[in-house]
């Protein structure tokens, strides 16, 4: 709902300090630059793409919403359940990320979050398979046996 307090957004409430984004350290931080622009997240995001073999159109975060909200209505249907996961594993992962190198200091590589995106994702979907049927390409390319 781009509620974040994003730099941008602490900055317009009197926040003093630096507005750059905490994962690339070269552009302000916004909500379109911190989950969808930064090389950091997009980066992941083609990580995670390439793995599962599907794509996001690049597009700002409403119009994003509404494309996946229309293309992944069927709640019942897993290849609809899968994007809506990614998308939120994804959203939810960057913005930790973000917030530990904010307020601990701590930085993670780019292969050490899609990968864990890519296990949590997995492991979610592993807890479904004796309830769910999944097409063999996603049994493939999400490793569940």
């Amino acid at each position: 709902m781009g509620r974040l307090q994003t730099m941008d957004k602490l900055i317009r409430q009197g926040f003093q300090g630096s507005i750059t984004c905490k994962l690339c350290n070269n552009h302000p931080e916004s909500h379109e630059h911190l989950f969808f622009e930064c090389h950091y997240s997009a980066t992941i995001w083609k990580a995670i793409n390439e793995k599962v073999r599907t794509t996001w159109p690049v597009q700002p975060w409403n119009q994003l919403l509404q494309w996946a909200s229309s293309k992944f209505k069927k709640k019942q249907d897993i290849t609809h359940s899968i994007p809506k996961l990614i998308l939120s594993t994804t959203i939810y992962h960057l913005w930790h990320e973000r917030n530990n190198r904010c307020f601990n200091a701590q930085y993670r590589s780019m292969h050490s979050i899609s990968e864990d995106i890519y296990q949590l994702i997995r492991l979610h979907l592993n807890g479904m398979k004796k309830k769910v049927t999944f097409p063999s390409a996603i049994r493939l390319d999400w490793g569940i046996g």
